[in-house]
């Protein structure tokens, strides 16, 4: 569901810009959902990489948690 979600707004000629977290934070009011939701995140790791399309746009936020190229594993 998340996955067909990405493929339908990254086909939209309407969007220019798509913006996705990194990480899931582990300070979500959603905490017993956290685990379940890392899963899907890593689910869509493929169709992420490998986008290539330049319109539009993806753009990568990282968590305060997990600072941009830290490891995921502490």
């Amino acid at each position: 569901m998340i996955e067909a979600a990405f493929q339908d707004y990254t086909e939209r000629k309407d969007i220019a810009i798509l913006l996705i977290n990194q990480h899931v934070s582990h300070h979500s009011q959603h905490h017993s959902r956290v685990g379940a939701d890392l899963q899907i995140a890593e689910k869509i790791r493929p169709a992420v990489d490998r986008y290539k399309a330049a319109f539009p746009a993806l753009l990568e936020i990282p968590s305060k948690e997990h600072p941009y190229g830290a490891s995921p594993i502490e």
